[in-house]
């Protein structure tokens, strides 16, 4: 991966998951299970949290977004790291493209790939 890739910023943040196991049961299910990423430095891991909680506060996107982690059995600090890796990628493209961001586009944006929860 490129150091100035998409999730790049997800991963030193402690905000992209690491998937531990392989292969899938006889039912079709993953065999493993997602956990933090702990190789990211604590204060890191602790501020991506902070930012997952204030979005969901006071973004109804990223309230939604935790509602529907919370709902598909995910803890509050998943659905919050979560949450940031998004905010992650939104500040990504904020720099590059170099244009404001509108959440009503970002919404619209999600609903037409299909997002449930959008």
């Amino acid at each position: 991966m490129k150091a100035g890739g998409r999730d790049h910023a997800g991963i030193q943040m402690g905000a992209s998951p690491v998937f531990v196991g392989s292969g899938t049961n006889r039912n079709g299910a993953a065999k493993g299970h997602a956990r933090m990423r702990r190789s990211a430095h604590a204060r890191a891991r602790r501020t991506t949290y902070l930012l997952g909680h204030l979005a969901a506060q006071n973004l109804r996107w990223a309230s939604a977004m935790y509602a529907d982690g919370r709902r598909r059995g995910q803890s509050a600090a998943t659905a919050y790291r979560r949450i940031a890796r998004s905010l992650l990628r939104i500040l990504n493209a904020l720099v590059r493209d170099q244009q404001p961001h509108d959440d009503d586009r970002y919404v619209t944006a999600l609903k037409a790939k299909g997002v449930p929860w959008a």
